[in-house]
């Protein structure tokens, strides 16, 4: 069936029109995906808490028998800001790795480096709450799995 040139053009422009939509789509699903080190199943899950709009203290009390290098906070359902962190290692020392972290929805923090060889942690306590207008957000905490060699 032969297309005349008016059919082509109207093909042509409604295609032109969706590229920005369809590139927008394609960039809201960029950002729910995982950095590739987090994919790679190197990363335990540590505890998940849905946040209240008034800010909470939580504590995670860590019962796993892995070495952890690093944190990784990720939000969903809302906007999440977490105002203090507080790391306790197996051997009581404490590591406070931000001053004040704003998360949006669908959105993580980059790779939170921990001090020293890779170690066994007790517990995580922060200070969050969720934000802007939006539904209540939920709070997951990762941590990079390391070595298994003692500190």
């Amino acid at each position: 069936m032969p297309v005349n040139r008016r059919t082509f053009l109207a093909a042509l422009l409604a295609t032109a029109a969706a590229g920005p939509a369809l590139r927008a789509a394609d960039k809201d699903r960029e950002k729910d995906k995982a950095p590739e080190d987090l994919k790679t199943g190197e990363w335990e899950k540590l505890g998940q808490k849905d946040v209240a709009r008034k800010g909470e203290r939580e504590v995670f009390e860590i019962t796993s028998p892995n070495r952890f290098t690093a944190l990784n906070f990720r939000v969903t359902g809302g906007d999440v800001e977490i105002e203090d962190v507080k790391v306790t290692f197996e051997n009581d020392e404490t590591f406070e790795p931000t001053n004040r972290l704003r998360i949006d929805k669908g959105e993580q923090t980059g790779k939170i480096d921990l001090p020293g060889k890779s170690r066994r942690i007790k517990r995580i306590r922060f200070v969050y709450r969720s934000v802007g207008g939006g539904k209540p957000g939920a709070l997951q905490v990762l941590g990079k799995v390391g070595d298994t060699g003692k500190k």
